[in-house]
Parts: C-alpha cells; sequence; structure tokens
C-alpha cells in the first residue's frame, strides 16, 4: 500500500521526467512525490521499480549522509535530498553542514524566503506525514484509526526521532534564515507541523487518557501554542486528562520563563 501525496506539482513533474534513483533510498514504499520540483534541473529517464522493503524507522542507524556538494538554489534536486534527510532524522557531519549553512548565507534575500516557502508548505509537512506514514505502515487516509490497531509507543518512536534527531539537524543548517528573519523560528515551525499533520490526525479518534503520551503532548502545546491550535488543544486535553484552562495557565508561565532575565535560549525542555 503506498502513500502519494498529490500537490499541484506532481502530475507536471510525473509527466516530464523522474528521479526515482533516489526513491528507494530516501523514501521507500510510502514516497511523496510532491515534496521535490526537480523538473526544471534534472531530467532522466523514468524507470519503473518495485520499491524498497519496509523498515521502521526505530530499526534504521539514521548515521548515513545524504549526498554531497549542496546547490544553493533552495528547489535543486540535490537541496531537496538534504532537506528529506535532515527531516528523516539521518546524521549529517560537520563538513556538509558547513556547506549547507554557507549556501544559506551565500542565497539572495528572495532566494532564503523561497527556501522557507519551500520547507514550511513543501518539504517539511509532506515528509513528516510520511514518516508517520512509514512508523505506522499505513496511507494517510488511515492515520486517524492507527492508534485503535497500533501501540502508543510507535507514536513516541517518531516523536523521540523528531525532538532528539531531526529537530538538531535542522537548527545545524537553519540558523542563517534565524539570523536575518528573528521572526522564523526552525523549532516552532516543525513542531507546529508534526501537531498538525502527524499528531492531530493520530489522536482525533482517541477518547481515553494515554499518560505515555503526556509529556509529548505538554511540550508541543508550549511550544506551539497560537490561535491555530484550538483543535489540538482539545485533543490534548482529552488524551492527558486535563483541563484545557490548567493548560493555558501553564502555557503562561513558560511564556514568562521564556522572557525571565537570565534566560539565554529563549526555549524550555522539561523532559
Amino acid at each position: 500500500m503506498h502513500c502519494y501525496i498529490m500537490s499541484r506539482f506532481t502530475m507536471t513533474w510525473l509527466s516530464q521526467t523522474a528521479v526515482l534513483y533516489f526513491y528507494p533510498l530516501f523514501f521507500g514504499p510510502y514516497a511523496d512525490f510532491s515534496v521535490c520540483d526537480t523538473s526544471k534541473y534534472i531530467e532522466v529517464p523514468f524507470i519503473s521499480e518495485n520499491p524498497s522493503t519496509f523498515r521502521k524507522i526505530s530499526d534504521i542507524v539514521r548515521s548515513q549522509s545524504p549526498p554531497t556538494s549542496p546547490s544553493p538554489i533552495p528547489g535543486s534536486p540535490t537541496w531537496c535530498l538534504w532537506l528529506v534527510s535532515a527531516l528523516q532524522g539521518y546524521e549529517i557531519n560537520s563538513e556538509d553542514r558547513r556547506k549547507l549553512v554557507d549556501d544559506i548565507e551565500q542565497m539572495s534575500y528572495d532566494g532564503q524566503e523561497t527556501l522557507i516557502e519551500f520547507l514550511e508548505t513543501g518539504v517539511a509537512p509532506s515528509t513528516l506525514e510520511n514518516n508517520a506514514c512509514k512508523q505506522f505502515v499505513c496511507n494517510t487516509t488511515e492515520l486517524p484509526t492507527v492508534l485503535a490497531s497500533k501501540d502508543p509507543q510507535e507514536l513516541l518512536v517518531l516523536w523521540q526521532q523528531l525532538y532528539h534527531q531531526t529537530l538538531p539537524a535542522l537548527q545545524s543548517i537553519l540558523y542563517p534564515l534565524q539570523r536575518t528573519r528573528p521572526e522564523f523560528d526552525i523549532r516552532r515551525t516543525i513542531l507546529t507541523i508534526f501537531r498538525d499533520r502527524v499528531l492531530t490526525k493520530v489522536l482525533q479518534n482517541v477518547n481515553e487518557r494515554i499518560p505515555a503520551l503526556e509529556p509529548m503532548l505538554f511540550t508541543v502545546l508550549l511550544e506551539t501554542d497560537n490561535d491555530e491550535s484550538a483543535e489540538f488543544s482539545a485533543i490534548a486535553h482529552r488524551v492527558m486528562g486535563t483541563k484545557q484552562v490548567l493548560l493555558r495557565s501553564l502555557v503562561g508561565v513558560h511564556a514568562e520563563i521564556q522572557t525571565f532575565p537570565g534566560s539565554s535560549d529563549g526555549n524550555l525542555s522539561l523532559w
């Protein structure tokens, strides 16, 4: 069963070109063709190939880095692979991180804006959702029902990868964007996408308290709270067995801690 998410770029891309030489390596059977619009940069013959065997994320040692020599063009195939690789939790060595940082610093302002848009509306939502499909062995339409038959531990494995591997990797690459744009917060952006594209879907039909998920849900509530999170707040309240008024109070405490004199990084980690 495949998890294909079609976008406005996909049909044109599939009709003109394909880059399936990297498809089994980076995506497996739940590949999302919408994350890279590569038709303007590379053209190879379409190759019919069976997807690689599914491998659970928690069983993969992510020490492999994607191809070197990144291109400063945000939508290029190489940049797409780098971002997908980081979003999937692969380790990126210091030399490759330096090259990527240099590329970002050399981009024009418009180029950096394109990269941010590409991350926020294209590659990050698609890849994080595909990670969930791989973890739960399902397609996107089945995400709202997976916890009826799956152990919640599967969701925690996904969360641990995101929090301890993906976020540090992206922050180490994309920090130049935050230097020139204080309003752009890569951590908040990725956690918000994970909240909306994974947690809200996976937990929407859960009607009982799951204590094991409470630290994850509390962290996401604290670090993504805004006017658009009402649906997730209600879901988290239900799964945590807490009252929303209490959650709002705790979020207020978190905001005060973030701005307290002597707070160096502006981030609070409770777990």
